[in-house]
Parts: C-alpha cells; sequence; structure tokens
C-alpha cells in the first residue's frame, strides 16, 4: 500500500471511533471496534452473495428457446440465412428445399 493511501485507512478508523465514541457518548472499548468490523465482513460477505445470484438470474445466462417472440427485422435475418443453407445443400446434395420455413 502506498503511503497516503495508509494514512488515509487510519484516518477513515480514527475518524470512526472518534465519532462512535462521541455519538454513544462512551469510552473507548476495542471490543465494540472488533465486532463493528466483524459485522462489516457478513455484510460485505452478504451482498457479494446477493451479487452472485442476481448474475446466475440475467438473461444473459437463459436458454436459447425457439418459440421465443423476435423481431420482424431478426426474423427477416433468419429467413435469409435459412434460404442461404438451403441453398448450400441443395447445391451439395442435389436436393431441393422448401421455400417457406418455420421459425
Amino acid at each position: 500500500m502506498k503511503k497516503m493511501a495508509a494514512i488515509g485507512v487510519c484516518m477513515h478508523k480514527i475518524l470512526r471511533i472518534i465519532y462512535g465514541m462521541l455519538k454513544n457518548k462512551q469510552a473507548y472499548n476495542p471490543l465494540i471496534d472488533k465486532q463493528n468490523c466483524e459485522r462489516s465482513k457478513d455484510k460485505q460477505q452478504e451482498k457479494q452473495q446477493q451479487e452472485n445470484a442476481n448474475i446466475d438470474k440475467s438473461r444473459r445466462y437463459q436458454e436459447f428457446d425457439i418459440k421465443a417472440p423476435i423481431s420482424r427485422k431478426q426474423t427477416k435475418k433468419r429467413r435469409e440465412h435459412d434460404l442461404s443453407q438451403c441453398e448450400i445443400t441443395s447445391q451439395s446434395t442435389g436436393s431441393t428445399c422448401s421455400s417457406k420455413t418455420k421459425l
């Protein structure tokens, strides 16, 4: 850690301690500070777990569904792709494809 970063961390900790002492009108107790640090770590872990759970539910990880609604533009692109694939297979196999494909 750089020098100024370490000074900033120490300053923040001292300010938290002084604020807690003034707010609660109590003398400094190191056990209270230790408990607060542990509680903070627990909250941070819970927040991380929630974020991980939200990532798993995002649309990015959904399975592909052929029956899902699509835009007109995407429908046109898929038809053009299917037709071009149909032409490729007809040239290699000699068979004909139907011009209408279901999406």
